[in-house]
């Protein structure tokens, strides 16, 4: 049993298939399903444990995706996954996890740059000149 989102415990019903585009081509995942007997919501916690959750592709193939993507055309870079790692994939889903991907850094920027501690600078107008022994 797990926790569910509505407050009320999900329970094991079995495992369940499902296919995932894997860097070295389609394989077939077993995973244990969970269903919350109050609100009929199911789960499966290995696939968001995975970082496969509501995506067919694996995080090695979305790097690979994300990285083509931001390089060239969505169709090349299509073509580009074709030819180095033998994956089919689609213009489409080369632009949709660039894109996705992309928004994810720029959120963990923005967050890192609210993190950063404020820094104070002084600026000195003095004019000293370093003497020649120490250049």
């Amino acid at each position: 049993m797990i926790p569910c989102g509505c407050g009320q415990t999900a329970r094991y019903e079995g495992m369940r298939s499902r296919p995932i585009l894997t860097v070295v081509g389609w394989a077939q995942m077993e995973r244990p399903y969970y269903l919350c007997p109050s609100c009929h919501t199911g789960q499966f916690p290995a696939d968001v444990q995975l970082g496969i959750d509501k995506t067919d592709f694996s995080p090695g193939v979305r790097r690979m995706l994300a990285a083509v993507g931001s390089e060239a055309a969505f169709a090349q870079g299509r073509d580009q996954i074709q030819l180095l790692a033998g994956l089919e994939v689609t213009a489409k889903a080369v632009e949709r996890i660039a894109e996705s991907i992309g928004q994810d850094m720029e959120a963990r920027q923005q967050t890192d740059i609210r993190r950063a501690p404020a820094r104070r600078f002084v600026i000195c107008t003095c004019r000293w000149t370093a003497p020649k022994s120490l250049w």
